[in-house]
């Protein structure tokens, strides 16, 4: 039996084909994004978008390809559209930057989520959080202050 394979499964093949192998013990950035996004029409309520989120599980919702929300934002938004609620996506890093870069990243621009990107294409989202909590399980990261 042939098995189908996702579009964002043979992208990640290809970007893993395409690269050096990395030591064991250096982490990347792909190891570390939340894929659980969902890509929405802009014309939805926020109460709706919202909804949607918490049906399929999902933490994020994508609008236009450019703007992005959580469940939160959402949520507080109420009958206003969904896309009003989300913030733009802002600059990105590239699936395979270090977590290093991520930081610095975050620290440069003074956000706390990043867009994950191969090519123009969003893959995945890096929360402040997540590299916190990967400095809280005694990782062998060390980040400037």
């Amino acid at each position: 039996m042939k098995t189908e394979t996702t579009p964002h499964a043979d992208d990640l093949q290809v970007l893993r084909a395409t690269r050096a192998a990395l030591p064991a013990t250096q982490l990347r950035v792909e190891e570390l994004m939340a894929r659980d996004f969902v890509s929405l029409p802009a014309w939805f309520s926020a109460a709706q978008a919202g909804k949607i989120l918490r049906q399929t599980g999902k933490s994020y919702a994508l609008f236009g390809g450019d703007r992005l929300a959580t469940a939160a934002e959402l949520e507080a938004g109420g009958a206003k559209g969904a896309a009003s609620c989300a913030r733009p996506l802002g600059p990105a890093v590239a699936i395979d930057a270090s977590p290093h870069q991520v930081w610095s990243f975050l620290e440069k621009n003074r956000l706390d989520r990043v867009p994950v990107v191969l090519g123009r294409v969003l893959v995945g989202i890096v929360t402040r959080e997540a590299l916190a909590e990967l400095l809280s399980t005694g990782s062998t990261l060390r980040l400037a202050a």
